[in-house]
């Protein structure tokens, strides 16, 4: 029969023990405490990391790692769901020190979820380390679950791989690469169709109304592959154009031509909708917008030539007046086009008319000279008239900003202002450059002063342009705009010394 000693140790060892935790005991508690809140953390940023991440990665890594192409939704899906894979393995493994031992049905879900996240990497992420590494790491996650030291390692890997893939793809949204649309910026693109490569250019790229440019060969352009509009010509402008509604941020337009369809990413971003005078002005913009691009440069830093009158010209425009009245014409016919640089010129010859005892007369006449003050359209509707006799003048006097081949191509007896000579080292390398990008376009004054960056400072000369062709017909036709002149089948020269 058992004492009363025997019941006090009895009751003795029953007693709970209170000695404190071992430090090996805290440190775990501690490490399962992080990888709690860790994993938390990560599954409430998921979804937020997700978003730029899909932005980021929209342009499809053009000359990366990165397997998929283009900015399409479902582009966009997969890379999202690549994304979330591996977070979810991120957090499976940083929580196993909180769910002790894995089931097979979580060790299955992991198994799953680190195949999809390693595939989607390898496909998207278009930088080979950061989709290596994380790729890795998902595919040995499964078999680390029994051991949870290495499995919060293997947590902690991914995690860091996750933001580094995030923090990498948010740097490339904000300064794109040389083929990664730049939002709200013209877009020059060479796409390949077949064993062409066509030259494109998407102006001003804003959302709405934009003029997409193509080289003398019409191409089909679209924002949908089974609906594509043909390019066209447009007065006064090189190569063949055509007028697309994008929409704002992202989206794909689509180029077809002999049967074979291509597309390029695009970006409007956020900035304000494109103007509405794109069939009149558009081509002048866009062709100044060009020599930027050609230059190195971003298109949008230039401003549309026609939005204003640049002081030289105003200056030029002046001097082509006293010209005029130095030779003892009394009357001129005065053509604009409404634009406000149009306007503007418009009241700098009258003024300069008025100084000079220059009469501006509201009609045409075979002893009036015609002084063209319009753009590019008005002034090819305007030496069209002159050149088949429908509109009767005394030569044409054009303003400088009417330098390009297509109207000086025009048989009308045509002089402009200039401060440069076209056959000049610097035009001609700008002519050069401006073929060896955009092989179909001709060099005009818009174009070169975005190339050059400043306008020339130097006295204006009158020059005239005639069409020398010393070239077989045939030979011209399928050369028509080789080497580096201005005016390919004729010259530009020099017709006075400098004006005052």
């Amino acid at each position: 029969m058992p004492t009363s000693a025997d019941v006090g140790r009895r009751a003795k060892r029953a007693r709970p023990s209170r000695r404190p935790p071992s430090a090996a005991a805290r440190a775990a508690a501690r490490g399962a405490a992080r990888a709690a809140a860790l994993g938390a953390l990560l599954i409430a940023a998921a979804p937020a990391l997700a978003a730029p991440a899909a932005t980021a990665w929209a342009d499809g890594g053009h000359g990366g790692h990165g397997a998929v192409s283009g900015g399409g939704w479902l582009t966009a899906v997969i890379r999202v769901v690549a994304l979330l894979a591996t977070a979810a393995v991120a957090v499976a493994a940083l929580l196993r020190p909180r769910t002790g031992p894995p089931s097979r049905r979580l060790t299955a879900a992991v198994s799953v979820a680190a195949a999809v996240g390693a595939v989607g990497c390898l496909v998207a992420v278009d930088r080979v380390v950061l989709a290596l590494a994380p790729a890795a790491v998902a595919l040995a996650a499964p078999r680390l679950l029994p051991h949870p030291r290495r499995s919060v390692a293997a947590g902690t890997v991914l995690a860091g791989a996750l933001a580094a893939i995030v923090a990498s793809g948010s740097l490339t949204a904000a300064a794109p690469g040389p083929d990664r649309a730049v939002p709200g910026v013209p877009l020059l693109r060479d796409v390949a169709l077949g064993g062409a490569r066509p030259s494109i250019l998407v102006t001003p790229q804003r959302q709405g109304w934009n003029l997409v440019h193509a080289g003398d060969a019409p191409v089909s352009v679209g924002t949908s592959p089974d609906r594509l509009s043909a390019t066209e010509r447009l007065p006064g402008a090189p190569g063949t154009w055509r007028t697309v509604w994008l929409p704002s941020g992202r989206s794909t337009l689509y180029v077809g031509a002999g049967g074979r369809t291509a597309s390029i990413a695009v970006d409007t971003g956020r900035r304000g909708s494109a103007s509405p005078r794109l069939r009149t002005d558009g081509p002048e913009c866009a062709s100044a917008a060009l020599g930027a691009l050609v230059a190195g440069t971003r298109g949008a830093d230039v401003p549309c030539p026609a939005d204003r009158l640049d002081a030289a010209d105003a200056d030029a425009l002046r001097a082509t007046v006293a010209f005029i009245a130095g030779r003892n014409v009394r009357s001129i016919h005065l053509v604009g086009d409404g634009s406000p640089r149009s306007a503007a010129a418009e009241a700098v010859v009258r003024q300069a008319c008025a100084k000079a005892g220059v009469t501006v007369a509201a009609k045409a006449a075979a002893d009036r000279p015609v002084v063209v003050a319009a753009g590019w359209s008005g002034a090819d509707a305007t030496l069209r008239d002159l050149a088949r006799g429908a509109l009767r003048g005394q030569g044409a006097y054009l303003a400088p900003w009417l330098l390009t081949a297509p109207l000086l191509a025009v048989p009308a007896g045509q002089m402009l202002p200039l401060r440069f000579s076209p056959r000049d080292p610097e035009p001609l390398r700008y002519a050069a450059e401006l073929r060896s990008r955009f092989p179909d376009e001709t060099p005009s004054a818009a174009g070169f002063r975005a190339w050059r960056g400043a306008a020339d400072t130097g006295p204006a000369r009158l020059y005239s342009a005639s069409l020398v062709n010393l070239m077989p017909p045939a030979v011209l036709a399928r050369h028509p705009h080789s080497g580096t002149s201005w005016l390919p089948g004729g010259t530009i020269t020099v017709a006075t010394g400098p004006l005052r």
